[in-house]
């Protein structure tokens, strides 16, 4: 038979074990693993540290209170577009997948995709982190939007003819000649007013390095098939990701990510080496 000190000894050490366990249960659970982070950041348009006011009421109009609307107070932003930093220290409407473990003036750090724009925002919650280190959040979040934007990025490199840096040395009006077939394609209420910019060369990662110069266009109108298309100036430098139009016989920019400042130029560099 074991004495009594060694007894209590043993039941000492099964407890503190015991109890180490649930703490470490519980931590697991409120603490997401890396991989679940990033699916809710790549699933989310909008992610922010808010303090729930209220349960079971909203802020929109159109979107009836449930048991699952809550209003939240918008603190710290970690992403999202600009327009929500004018939400800041002000109400938002969240609808949540589940009401369990919700409690009134908490923390939370939400994930949420755009319901409902207008005076007032409704947001849908793709899901959360009640217990976390601010920092770390923040890094994880910040690092996965970096790899998540280098998508379409890698995309137009693979298939682009020419990738190179460069300077644009000069801006003109383009004439093409009237017997172009562009003609059907390109003239419509969203014409892309297409302008010609001259390109000296720095650096050509991609494409024919014997190139002195190069002639691309852009579209310089504002319309909204071409608003997010970059606009090219007069002393502006940077990475241009270019293919040949089949219509226009020549270079041009008809994407947000045909044109790219000078900071991207190490992973230009280290996705075209991967794809060569």
């Amino acid at each position: 038979m074991y004495d009594k000190p060694h007894i209590i000894k043993s039941l000492c050490l099964i407890t503190v074990t015991g109890l180490f366990a649930i703490l470490v249960a519980c931590t697991s659970e409120t603490q997401p693993r890396q991989e679940s982070i990033q699916k809710i950041t790549v699933q989310s348009t909008i992610v922010f540290e808010g303090t729930i006011t209220h349960m079971g009421e909203t802020t929109v109009s159109t979107v009836p209170a449930t048991p699952h609307t809550a209003i939240v107070r918008v603190g710290k932003i970690f992403k999202g577009p600009d327009f929500f930093k004018s939400f800041i220290n002000k109400h938002v409407t969240v609808l949540v997948k589940d009401i369990s473990g919700l409690e009134l003036k908490s923390n939370i750090v939400f994930f949420t995709t755009a319901w409902i724009i207008g005076k007032n925002i409704a947001l849908r919650e793709v899901g959360r982190v009640a217990k976390y280190d601010t920092d770390s959040l923040i890094s994880q979040i910040n690092a996965i939007s970096k790899r998540e934007a280098l998508i379409p990025i890698e995309a137009n490199i693979h298939d682009a003819q020419m990738v190179l840096t460069g300077k644009v040395t000069e801006v003109h009006e383009f004439r093409p000649d009237h017997n172009n077939r562009f003609l059907d394609k390109y003239i419509s209420e969203h014409a892309p007013q297409w302008k010609l910019a001259v390109i000296q060369p720095a650096n050509i990662i991609k494409g024919d390095h014997r190139l002195e110069k190069l002639e691309v266009l852009f579209p310089s109108s504002i319309d909204v098939a071409w608003k997010d298309v970059p606009k090219l100036s007069v002393g502006q430098q940077g990475i241009w990701i270019l293919k040949m139009d089949d219509v226009l016989k020549m270079y041009a920019i008809k994407k947000r990510y045909d044109f790219l400042p000078l900071e991207y130029l190490y992973q230009v560099k280290s996705i075209t080496n991967r794809n060569k």
